[in-house]
């Protein structure tokens, strides 16, 4: 089977999921007022091995804790980013790779990054990002991380029970 990483973004604010603040300074009329986002960080391990990934911001602070991101999940972390933070990925104690934020929304967002692996051939990883816009609408991303010969397609399917009514569309993505 066709590997995909799909992520569904269903509000912006989950609950019991903590959030990430940001802040921007806008002047105008001769003071100064500070806008505070808020930004979710959605990490998920499409790395297919045995060892899960922590992930480090800076030397010291493991964002992960005490549980460590095994293939095929997703998790919300709760650290504050700024542009230029570095997120470091180790299986164990080996380094994996190393995600750099080179932006941040000017808005309310969910900051969705995907761990893979870089091709079939070595060990090797890459990163897919996205942002998942603050609209109050249901979204979805899906980010296609396989390097094989294989393909496959995405369906997505709206089944109404109460009216006996199934629709399908496929989904063209390459």
């Amino acid at each position: 089977l066709r590997a995909l990483a799909v992520v569904a973004s269903l509000a912006a604010t989950a609950e019991g999921s903590q959030v990430l603040a940001a802040h921007r300074m806008v002047r105008g009329g001769g003071f100064v007022k500070s806008f505070e986002f808020t930004h979710k960080l959605r990490v998920c391990n499409a790395y297919a091995a045995d060892k899960p990934f922590d992930i480090f911001q800076g030397d010291k602070n493991r964002v992960t804790g005490d549980v460590p991101l095994p293939y095929k999940e997703c998790r919300d972390f709760s650290t504050p980013l700024q542009t230029g933070d570095r997120l470091e990925f180790k299986a164990g104690d080996a380094a994996a790779g190393t995600f750099a934020i080179a932006d941040l929304p000017s808005s309310d967002a969910i900051l969705l990054l995907v761990i893979y692996q870089h091709d079939p051939e070595t060990a090797s990883v890459s990163f897919k990002s996205h942002v998942f816009a603050n609209t109050g609408t249901p979204q979805l991303a899906i980010i296609d991380v396989y390097k094989g010969k294989e393909r496959a397609k995405a369906v997505i399917v709206d089944i109404a029970a109460s009216r006996n009514v199934t629709v399908s569309e496929e989904l063209r993505f390459d």
